[in-house]
């Protein structure tokens, strides 16, 4: 990476360019009198120059160099008598420094009062009139130095000032949210910061030294024009347009520019610096703006409906007496379907109070919400009431009063639109009446088929009473052919053969007599089962326990499967309860006795503070995943554990049997 090189291009007193050689070894001599000087330097490296930074120091002056960015200028003021080096260095942009730099020497010639031989002079001076003026000459010299250290202290203020000053143009310059460029009388770029560049989608190195009228929209050219001659002449100091410029990519972008014009010292046009700023959106915004105006200017003068709109005025201060709101009121914008609707022109509407528009019996019936309304406590609302025309006539409207608020909130101006409704009203007081009709008679064939139908259900009552009588004599019917008259049978048959089976083999009797003894409790178990079942009431009156006992003898006589009945503990059980578990042991014992192919069964009733019943057989089982819910009664028994609250389960496995538990809870008594 090479260093750029560095030259002193301009050394000016006042203002005023110098002649100069930068490479005579002869210092250029000052006098004391020619106390504003200035420096010009420039960093010999093309690729990017407005990205070249400087640091320069003046030896005998500066203590330190002083770093300038991309400042290529130094100015002093005041210097003292003495011999001086101005020293510049410069790097480019990529950060390489030129170390060695440039350099111009300066020798200031002291004032005359400064030089030894009026020094010298003066000395004897007062050295002779010592005696007479010690005092007051040493007096006058404090405040000569005082007034001279004060002047040179207010220079140095200056200069702090105009450097600060001046770099805070360059920040603001190189950071602004709006392009900024310098360009010469000619309108050609000087110098334009990196969000022209940005802005416009071209580089830097594009835009310095062309005309910025490049880029403007060939349907805008002529915007401006004449009003940059007038700046360039100097009629105007600046002017403002907005116009469409071009991007680099071809996009089109609206821009707000401002031109002013930057003078010399002598008040003669120096420069000029552009201000560009991208308002696209609020263009957009404004198009938008005037479209929807547009729109609604079209919806109002064309809409059906009558609407007034009411300005509360900008500064908030809303009228709420009534006659000066009437007075607002009525000189508001009114659309011609309102006009039409009340049958007045627009001017005679500028002389009506808003109360003779309005039914005097429906005066007040909106006058709360409005004055919430416009005070902004609601944003809307709405009324059916009467109003009056010109011609006196009566009709109804529906007035839908709407806000529009400022962009802080302040309620600003109410839509009022209002809505002829009077056929509306006439069809729904028509309807009303015919409903009434309609009902009246509904309710007198109401009355008449009620009366058709107690009798139709007084008659299917019997009619089911009678049924559920048949059905249940013939239910036990089949029962007691079924089980016990079966169970009679069998017991006739081994009656009728056991003589002669105890004669030849008196076990085998033994055998049989048993047999015929369980049959004989079998046959006694199901009949009471039976008498059970014609007296429901029984399967709360008995204890579960005992229940259950006849259930299982029942069974076993039936099916001769060998049934274990086992019960612990003893408690009063609510109906609903001791029915559910009742029947649910009934039903896994048919399931059992019907389908489970088992040689035994086992019945258990644990009755504590829980009451658990378990039902298990070692027969076929079954997979419980593959079997549908309603399938051998699990819905059922399932249905009737959740009807008490209780839990049931169900384990079963092919060829392990099955095994069916409901626990129920009494749940605590609890109140509020």
């Amino acid at each position: 990476e090479i260093p750029p090189q560095v030259a002193i291009t301009d050394f000016s007193i006042f203002n005023e360019s110098q002649a100069f050689d930068p490479s005579a070894e002869n210092p250029i001599r000052l006098n004391y009198d020619q106390n504003f000087i200035s420096f010009e330097f420039a960093a010999l490296d093309y690729h990017a120059p407005g990205l070249n930074q400087y640091a320069y120091k003046l030896e005998g002056f500066d203590k330190d160099w002083v770093r300038a960015g991309t400042r290529n200028y130094a100015s002093y003021t005041n210097l003292p008598g003495g011999e001086y080096t101005f020293r510049v260095q410069a790097a480019n942009s990529d950060g390489v420094w030129n170390e060695t730099g440039a350099a111009l020497k300066l020798v200031v010639t002291p004032p005359f009062w400064q030089t030894w031989p009026f020094q010298l002079g003066l000395f004897l001076g007062v050295a002779s009139l010592v005696a007479v003026g010690f005092q007051w000459r040493v007096r006058a010299v404090r405040e000569q130095n005082a007034q001279l250290q004060k002047m040179v202290g207010e220079q140095k203020r200056v200069e702090v000032e105009l450097r600060q000053s001046e770099a805070r143009f360059r920040a603001m310059y190189d950071n602004a949210a709006v392009g900024m460029a310098m360009m010469s009388l000619d309108r050609k770029i000087i110098n334009i910061n990196q969000t022209s560049a940005q802005m416009t989608g071209y580089s830097l190195e594009e835009l310095v030294g062309t005309d910025p009228t490049r880029l403007s929209h060939p349907d805008d050219l002529q915007i401006g024009r004449e009003q940059f001659q007038e700046l360039v002449a100097g009629k105007i100091p600046g002017f403002q347009m907005e116009k469409r410029f071009i991007r680099k990519n071809g996009e089109t972008f609206w821009g707000r520019v401002t031109y002013s014009l930057v003078p010399d010292k002598d008040g003669q046009p120096e420069y000029m610096v552009g201000i560009i700023e991208d308002v696209t959106e609020e263009r957009e915004a404004e198009k938008t703006l005037a479209e929807s105006e547009a729109r609604f200017r079209t919806l109002y003068n064309s809409a059906e409906m009558g609407i007034v709109l009411v300005d509360l005025g900008s500064d908030g201060n809303v009228p709420l007496d009534d006659a000066r709101f009437n007075h607002l009121v009525a000189t508001q914008r009114l659309n011609p379907a309102m006009l039409r609707m009340f049958g007045y022109t627009a001017d005679e509407m500028q002389q009506i109070a808003v109360a003779s528009l309005i039914y005097s019996e429906d005066l007040g019936l909106d006058r709360n919400e409005f004055r919430q309304l416009i005070t902004g406590e609601i944003d809307s609302f709405r009324v059916e009431k009467r109003f009056v025309r010109k011609d006196g006539s009566v009709f109804w409207g529906r007035l839908t009063d709407s806000l529009a608020r400022t962009a802080d909130g302040a309620p600003r101006m109410v839509i009022g639109i209002i809505e002829d409704i009077t056929e509306e009203r006439q069809a729904a007081e028509r309807l009303a009446a015919q409903e009434a009709e309609y009902r009246r008679l509904l309710e007198q064939r109401i009355a008449e088929r009620t009366e058709e139908l107690n009798l139709a259900n007084e008659r299917l009552r019997e009619k089911a009473a009678q049924d559920a009588v048949t059905a249940e004599r013939t239910r036990l019917a089949r029962d007691l052919h079924d089980a016990v008259t079966q169970t009679l049978f069998s017991t006739t048959l081994i009656a009728d053969v056991l003589p002669d089976i105890w004669e030849m083999n008196q076990n085998e009797g033994k055998r049989r007599l048993e047999e015929v003894r369980q049959l004989t409790r079998g046959a006694l178990a199901e009949m009471r089962t039976l008498l059970v079942e014609l007296r429901p009431n029984a399967l709360v009156e008995v204890p579960l326990p005992t229940l259950l006992r006849q259930l299982t003898e029942a069974l076993i006589g039936r099916s001769r499967i060998n049934i274990e009945l086992s019960t612990e503990g003893e408690r009063k059980l609510p109906a609903d309860v001791q029915v559910s578990l009742y029947r649910i042991a009934q039903e896994a014992l048919n399931n059992v006795v019907k389908h489970a192919k088992a040689s035994q069964a086992v019945v258990t009733l644990h009755c504590a503070e829980s009451v658990r019943l378990t039902v298990a057989d070692n027969g076929a089982g079954f997979d419980p995943s593959t079997v549908t819910a309603d399938h051998l009664g699990l819905k059922i028994m399932r249905e009737r554990a959740e009807t008490i609250g209780a839990k049931f389960s169900i384990y079963s496995e092919p060829g392990e049997g099955t095994q069916i538990s409901v626990v129920w809870e009494e749940k605590p008594f609890t109140t509020k």
